[in-house]
């Protein structure tokens, strides 16, 4: 024969019965009376709690996007200060290139009275490289990198 165990069990008083039969009841009221309502009255319950509850977030997150703003306009400040030291930098390099210049084109002035030049007009020779060479026994071919766009003409030498 198996042993038998006693379980005592809480005993609860009339009061707190009656108390939860009751709760359960009036929930159950509001279950039915909710369901049924046509959902007008929870509507207008979240349309009210949205209005209360929206311009609450708005006041408690008014700091955090000030703070934000900040931080931006910080991060802004320090890479338009570094973009500034650069544009410097720049500056200096430019003008020492413009003195550079400015002697070079003295010295070309002075270079162009020793040669007794008076034209300033350029004739920019463009030079052409070989890039193949296939000589056979009937023919000869050679190809070179540039072409009639770069006015190249063609001089046939006998």
């Amino acid at each position: 024969m198996a042993p038998r165990f006693k379980v005592n069990v809480f005993q609860t008083s009339k009061l707190i019965k009656n108390i939860t039969v009751v709760s359960i009841i009036i929930l159950s009221f509001f279950l039915i009376l909710f369901s049924k309502s046509d959902l007008i009255i929870i509507n207008n319950i979240k349309v009210i709690s949205s209005s209360v509850i929206n311009p609450i977030t708005n006041i408690i997150s008014s700091p955090v996007k000030i703070i934000a703003n900040v931080t931006n306009e910080y991060n802004q400040f320090k890479s338009i200060k570094f973009e500034n030291r650069m544009l410097k930098e720049e500056i200096i390099r430019l003008k020492k290139w413009q003195t550079l210049a400015i002697q070079n084109s003295r010295e070309n002035k002075v270079l162009k009275k020793l040669l007794q030049a008076t034209d300033n007009d350029l004739n920019l020779v463009k030079t052409a490289s070989l890039t193949n060479r296939n000589d056979g026994i009937f023919s000869e071919l050679i190809n070179i990198n540039a072409g009639y766009d770069d006015n190249i003409k063609k001089i046939c030498q006998q």
